[in-house]
């Protein structure tokens, strides 16, 4: 598996608005990602909402790093049950891999157990919605962490 770059950080919230703030005001954090696979692509991505899975996201630039805010939008869903479990805090790394079929063939190969294999969310950015396949290495297999790889 070829891993591009690390694409960003994922931080489990409870107050999306008090996070933005901060990372703005007092770290100097710039709102928004630019969202690309290539230099072909060029899109800036400020939030987004999966409603299936109790998620909203807010994005920021700090320095060279993509931060991905992530605030339940209900208790049942992923992020809700994570920070009741774990509080808030870190909860993805989101590595960009050339070829996420590729990468899971793998990783499975290797024994690594891959959760929500080709998962398929459509961002709405701008007029657009730009194609997002991506899945997840279990936490177990990567000391407790949710990786997931990304073509983007």
């Amino acid at each position: 598996m070829q891993v591009k770059k690390i694409n960003r950080i994922g931080i489990a919230v409870k107050d999306l608005d008090k996070a933005v703030d901060f990372l703005v005001n007092v770290l100097g954090a710039k709102r928004g990602v630019i969202y690309r696979r290539d230099e072909s692509e060029n899109y800036q991505l400020l939030q987004d909402e999966i409603p299936s899975e109790g998620l909203r996201s807010y994005y920021l630039t700090l320095g060279s790093l993509q931060i991905e805010l992530m605030s339940p939008t209900s208790e049942e869903g992923n992020i809700g049950r994570f920070i009741q479990k774990r509080g808030e805090g870190l909860m993805t790394l989101s590595f960009q891999v050339e070829d996420l079929e590729v990468a899971v063939n793998e990783l499975e190969g290797k024994g690594v157990r891959v959760v929500g294999k080709m998962l398929d969310h459509h961002t709405q950015i701008g007029n657009e919605m730009v194609h997002t396949p991506y899945c997840f290495i279990h936490p177990k297999d990567f000391f407790g962490l949710m990786v997931e790889l990304a073509i983007r």
